[in-house]
């Protein structure tokens, strides 16, 4: 769909692609007027009384939805002499936002937000949210996004739907995004996530790194790297973006086996999965051997121990019998060495 550009001539964006989305019901939105510049004013005056009054009206529902914003710049009487961001500044590049706050709805073109907002982008919005302190947001059309209370005076939001692409230089692990079938915590990246049918997430990380966490599992995804999740079932094997189909079609077989009855894998059919994964050659290849290290099924969880020992046999500082046994903090010390060949 081409390169996104922010407001800035700076701000750049690389390609995503939106997605599609049924809008749920929600506060009815009154039609919109056409400005001459092709865009559409939050509140327009008509030449009447009747619409000079309604113009007003809007003016002060406005004032009144955004007053809290406004008052918490300035915080207490000692702190008057001292202005502060607002956390969360929203500007619609396309069309206008829809912000629901306090079960009030109004579509705007420009806003400080605050916890506890939702904010929706319909099939021809596309908006930036920047982040007070830890970057920016970029989101699609058909996208619903909330703003979240985030504990360690951090940042959090929650994806219901639709594509955002974070770009953060916070520290990490204070940037977190949630979605339907997991937690993407920062570690100081950029990355596309995009939520679909069935709430299904497709995390790509385009710079930095990124955990997808989900109960105990965490799942380590590198720059180029991205992963699929699920709702229940949290995030699969992390691949390559490059990866071939075959290799996605075998890591896909096997993180689906993960989450059936015990098998053989050759009653299964999964047995030419880990023939794929035997076809390993290249030394990144060792981020889907990893993480296979841990699955349930302990044929798979084996062969995965034996490809990577050989295509990338640990250092003597790791435990090679503790990693076939499954500890994490020997397989942790294994992952820090194979990290830079990816």
């Amino acid at each position: 769909m081409g390169r996104q550009r922010g407001e800035d001539e700076g701000d750049v964006w690389l390609p995503v692609h939106p997605v599609g989305k049924p809008r749920s019901s929600g506060v009815p939105l009154a039609q919109e007027d056409q400005s001459p510049t092709g865009r559409n004013p939050v509140w327009r005056a008509s030449a009447t009384r009747s619409g000079t009054l309604i113009s007003v009206l809007g003016a002060v529902a406005v004032t009144l939805f955004f007053l809290g914003d406004t008052l918490s710049w300035f915080g207490s009487g000692e702190n008057l002499g001292r202005v502060q961001l607002a956390p969360y500044q929203v500007e619609a590049l396309d069309g206008l936002v829809e912000v629901e706050r306090h079960g009030t709805s109004l579509r705007v073109e420009r806003f400080d937000a605050e916890v506890g907002d939702r904010l929706v982008c319909d099939s021809e919005t596309r908006a930036v949210v920047r982040v007070a302190g830890a970057g920016m947001l970029r989101l699609e059309p058909e996208t619903d996004l909330r703003l979240e209370v985030a504990s360690d005076s951090g940042w959090r939001v929650y994806l219901e739907y639709g594509q955002v692409t974070a770009s953060m230089s916070a520290a990490p692990r204070l940037f977190q995004l949630r979605t339907p079938s997991g937690v993407i915590v920062d570690l100081g990246c950029v990355f596309t996530a995009t939520v679909g049918a069935g709430s299904g997430t497709l995390l790509l990380v385009r710079s930095g790194d990124a955990v997808f966490e989900a109960g105990e599992r965490q799942v380590f995804v590198p720059q180029g790297a991205q992963v699929m999740a699920w709702p229940g079932r949290g995030p699969g094997t992390p691949v390559w973006e490059d990866s071939s189909g075959p290799l996605r079609m075998a890591v896909s077989s096997l993180d689906a086996l993960a989450h059936a009855a015990p098998v053989d894998l050759e009653q299964s059919g999964a047995d030419g999965a880990l023939e794929e994964l035997g076809r390993l050659s290249e030394s990144r290849d060792s981020l889907m051997l990893w993480h296979l290290l841990s699955h349930p099924h302990p044929q798979v969880s084996h062969a995965a121990f034996n490809y990577l020992n050989a295509l990338a046999p640990p250092s003597s500082k790791v435990d090679s019998e503790k990693v076939r046994l499954g500890d994490p903090a020997a397989s942790g010390m294994w992952l820090e060495e194979l990290r830079e060949s990816w």
